[in-house]
């Protein structure tokens, strides 16, 4: 991690996409409703489709209505509420709460248990060094007396 380096503009640019939600809005149709996954993708990428063809920026809780309509797929009634928080991104990375999530407490705790990992691994390096010098050491030692003594 010392050595990495991030472009935040291009962060940032990544961020602003008005699709980066596409996968998260699946998975509130999944989890908000009795679609299986498969419906949902086709749903989500018909609104992509739409929204680049008609050049939108983005979706709209109307735009993933339409889509649905357009395949004939019965799309259970989401409130605006809940659209909204899984196509904010703070609202959305505050929503995971998953090991291995962006949420800042899971992000906090997987470079925690890094730190510790990483801690044991120096530590174990170090007394394997140590443990390894000494044994050879003293054996040196030990044969280097036991010729002492035999002359």
């Amino acid at each position: 991690m010392s050595t990495s380096k991030f472009n935040k503009d291009k962060l940032a640019e990544a961020a602003a996409d008005k699709f980066i939600v596409a996968t998260d809005l699946c998975d509130m149709l999944v989890k908000f409703s009795d679609l299986d996954n498969r419906s949902a993708h086709r749903i989500i990428g018909r609104a992509v489709r739409n929204a680049y063809e008609e050049e939108h920026d983005g979706f709209t809780l109307d735009s993933i209505k339409l889509a649905a309509r357009q395949l004939n797929i019965e799309l259970p009634n989401i409130s605006e509420q809940v659209f909204n928080s899984n196509i904010d991104i703070p609202s959305l990375i505050s929503l995971r709460k998953g090991l291995g999530s962006a949420n800042p407490e899971q992000v906090k705790s997987m470079v925690q248990d890094s730190q510790n990992c990483l801690a044991k691994a120096h530590s174990f390096q170090e007394n394997y060094r140590m443990s390894s010098f000494d044994e050879r050491f003293v054996k040196k030692v030990s044969l280097f007396l036991n010729e002492l003594k035999d002359k």
